[in-house]
């Protein structure tokens, strides 16, 4: 797992965040006749740390309201970003008396604690049960080589062609010079095809 160090904006995390949610941390359990998918909180919270960074997100219980036999809480899941902080919140809801794994409070405050990070895009996909458009795309940008491979990969083409690699410019972001070398190659497999 590698874990992010420098700060993001926002919108950098929420793009880190709508990854999909690897298999190996979706787990399966039984409610009202069906299976449902989830991940444990402290999967989130590794998942938190891997995609934002650590120190860069905090969880606080916002309030705790018993009514009737439930325990009601509600998480506030806090994203200090590069360019701001942003906070959404999580509910949770729990049988006092409860039947099976955790207790009440860890319960009501896993469930908080998912919606929270699902608000701000984290494991949308568990509650779809589908990936979005956008993850699709996220999914698709992220299996691309890395500028520097397609760089490396541009000049290999245009050596097996013949031709001579173009050196980048002074001043020329490695993006342009990939473009350029594109062109380049576009230009010689459009001559050696004459």
């Amino acid at each position: 797992m590698k874990i992010m160090s420098e700060q993001l904006n926002y919108a950098e995390i929420k793009r880190h965040l709508k990854k999909p949610i690897e298999q190996k941390y979706i787990s399966t359990k039984p409610q009202g006749g069906t299976q449902i998918k989830f991940v444990t909180v402290c999967d989130i919270k590794d998942l938190l740390d891997e995609r934002i960074a650590p120190n860069h997100w905090e969880a606080i219980v916002k309030s705790t309201i018993v009514a009737a036999d439930n325990l009601l809480m509600v998480v506030s899941l806090v994203i200090h970003a590069e360019d701001g902080v942003y906070c959404q919140d999580g509910t949770g809801i729990e049988k006092t008396a409860v039947k099976g794994y955790g207790d009440t409070g860890s319960n009501a405050y896993a469930q908080a604690l998912r919606r929270a990070a699902e608000s701000h895009g984290l494991g949308r996909e568990l509650w779809r049960l589908e990936l979005s458009d956008e993850q699709k795309e996220i999914v698709r940008e992220d299996s691309k080589p890395d500028l520097k491979t397609r760089i490396r990969n541009a000049q290999q083409a245009i050596e097996e062609l013949g031709g001579t690699v173009e050196i980048i410019k002074k001043g020329e972001s490695g993006q342009d010079y990939f473009e350029s070398l594109v062109e380049q190659y576009n230009r010689l497999r459009t001559a050696k095809e004459k």
